[in-house]
């Protein structure tokens, strides 16, 4: 089936077509891969609809006319074996559709087993197995960035906490423009924006700077420019003391730039 079929099926809701068409469920028919593995109750399956490819941080799928268009598909799924099939029963078989962390739609099933007897050392193994795999997860959920343009500022050393962002000497009328990288190297989408220095202050930046965008979504394997601007203009020129006009930091905290 082509892609626009695809999406038209989808459309229609005619899940059973797409079933029928299913790359793994014509490959299993065929006896050409998982032989002896089930999947599901017999019915059809998989059981819910599609699980690739949304639209990241939406139920939506994507197919937008600026990404690349993919054809829906189940690519996530569950299929077992057992030695034994009078001791392993499927319980349940979903998508679970809440979830919306990435481009696709994790699934889950609940088994229930019947052991013959408990041997402890393997049950403690597999137990620590179990939380190491979910501790993975936990950690390759985790938004990941990496900022290009970024230099040592002025007598901070080679610290990498004193990098950021040096204009150098700033003249009257005369603008000077850098500009920052952000590229998502996770897995999930990352999220980012500038905060106020203060918390009583509104404003993200000192007058004579500008920084474009302020906040923005970044998803996994794209990259976006941030670029900041400063000029001392007669609105900026007569400014505290206290506010240096040569010198901005931009720091990393809680996932927010």
């Amino acid at each position: 089936m082509s892609t626009e079929e695809v999406f038209e099926k989808i459309d229609q809701k005619d899940w059973e077509c797409l079933r029928e068409n299913d790359q793994l469920n014509v490959e299993r028919r065929l006896g050409n891969v998982f032989r002896d593995f089930k999947e599901g109750f017999g019915g059809a399956t998989p059981p819910f609809e599609p699980t690739y490819k949304f639209q990241p941080k939406t139920s939506l799928y994507e197919r937008r006319p600026d990404k690349k268009l993919r054809a829906p598909g189940w690519c996530d799924r569950i299929l077992w074996h057992a030695k034994d099939w009078a001791l392993v029963k499927q319980l349940s078989y979903e998508a679970c559709a809440a979830l919306e962390m990435s481009d696709h739609k994790p699934v889950a099933s609940l088994f229930m087993l019947e052991c013959r007897s408990v041997i402890l050392d393997r049950k403690r193994a597999v137990y620590q197995q179990v939380l190491h795999t979910l501790d993975k997860f936990e950690n390759d959920s985790q938004p990941k960035i990496e900022l290009t343009g970024l230099t040592a500022l002025p007598g901070s050393g080679t610290s990498a906490g004193d990098s950021g962002v040096h204009f150098g000497d700033l003249r009257y009328m005369v603008t000077v423009q850098r500009s920052i990288k952000v590229t998502n190297t996770g897995e999930t989408t990352a999220k980012f924006r500038f905060t106020p220095p203060k918390l009583e202050s509104s404003a993200v930046s000192k007058r004579w700077l500008s920084i474009e965008p302020h906040y923005g979504l970044v998803t996994p394997g794209e990259s976006i420019e941030i670029t900041l601007r400063a000029t001392i203009d007669n609105a900026t020129a007569v400014v505290r003391e206290s506010e240096p006009l040569a010198r901005s930091r931009l720091g990393t905290k809680g996932g927010d730039l």
